[in-house]
Formats: structure tokens, C-alpha cells, sequence
């Protein structure tokens, strides 16, 4: 089982990373043009707020000696019931978007796959289970917002992929 202090350490830098993405969303929601994207970035921000909150509480658990007393179950995510509904739905075009916005997009999904590493690690290094299940639900959730930056990506870029499949045409 990790100490106390190990817990502080893992919590402290799991806090640290969800707030970089809290506030690097915010800032590329006031700089994206597109309403779709702009959209994107406040769905991810607010997703972030929510798990800083989280471990903030059991950070304040853990440092008062206390059980990490959270839910067994987290519940979905904003963009975790978002996500399914999108997929259902044909390809919306976003139209062209500046490099700015690209760089943003693919800053951004760095950040998730660092953040998914993250809790992967955290998830593996510890020996509680429920702050293992926490890690899990954040690998799950930073997952689908990998997934939801991908999408924008593929869609602003017209690359011919929508959620990672090929697109096809019929035409000859």
C-alpha cells in the first residue's frame, strides 16, 4: 500500500495536471474562431474542473488521515455521453480552421496522452483499490476527450477519417 506521503505526491501532481488542462482549454476556447471548436475546448475544460475538484477531495481525505471516502462509481463525464451520441451522427464539415486552431488541437491531444499515461502509472503504482479505480475511471475519461480532439482534428482537416475509420465514397 503506498504511504501517506506517496499519496500526497501521486494526488498533488494528478491535481497539477488536470488544472494545466483546465486552463490551457479556457485559453483556446477565447482563441478558436470556430463555434464547434470553441464549443470542444469548453466541454474539455469543464470535464477537467470536475476531476480536479475530485482529487482535491481526496487530497483534503488523505492529508486529514481520513479514508479516501469518494464514490465507488464515478458517474459519466459531460463529453463520456457526449461521445456516443457523435458517433451516431454523419460527418459535420467544421470548415477551414487557422494553424493556430490546428496547433491547439494537436497541443491538446499531447496533453490527454500525457494525462492518460499519467493515470495509467498512477493506476499501476498503487496498491488501494479504490485509488486505483479512481486512476482507472481517469484513464477512461481522458480517453474520450483524446477521442473528441481527434475527431475535431480529422473533421477540421478533411482528412478523410472520422473517430480514426477511413471514409469512403461511392463516386467513380
Amino acid at each position: 500500500m503506498a504511504t501517506i506521503q506517496e499519496l500526497v505526491e501521486l494526488i498533488t501532481k494528478a491535481i497539477e495536471v488536470e488544472k494545466n488542462g483546465l486552463d490551457t482549454y479556457l485559453k483556446y476556447a477565447r482563441l478558436t474562431r470556430e463555434v464547434s471548436g470553441k464549443d470542444m475546448f469548453i466541454l474539455l475544460a469543464s470535464d477537467e474542473y470536475e476531476h480536479m475538484r475530485l482529487l482535491e477531495k481526496m487530497l483534503e481525505n488523505v492529508t486529514k488521515g481520513r479514508e479516501i471516502n469518494l464514490p465507488e462509481k464515478i458517474d459519466l463525464s459531460i463529453i463520456e455521453k457526449v461521445m456516443p451520441k457523435l458517433r451516431k451522427k454523419a460527418r459535420v464539415t467544421v470548415g477551414q480552421a487557422g494553424a493556430d486552431e490546428l496547433t491547439a488541437l494537436k497541443t491538446a491531444l499531447d496533453m490527454e496522452r500525457n494525462a492518460i499515461e499519467y493515470y495509467q502509472k498512477l493506476h499501476n503504482s498503487v496498491k488501494d483499490d479504490r485509488l486505483r479505480n479512481i486512476a482507472q475511471r481517469l484513464v477512461e475519461m481522458e480517453e474520450g476527450h483524446y477521442d473528441m480532439i481527434q475527431m475535431q482534428i480529422d473533421s477540421v482537416t478533411n482528412t478523410g477519417f472520422w473517430f480514426g475509420m477511413k471514409e469512403f465514397s461511392l463516386e467513380m
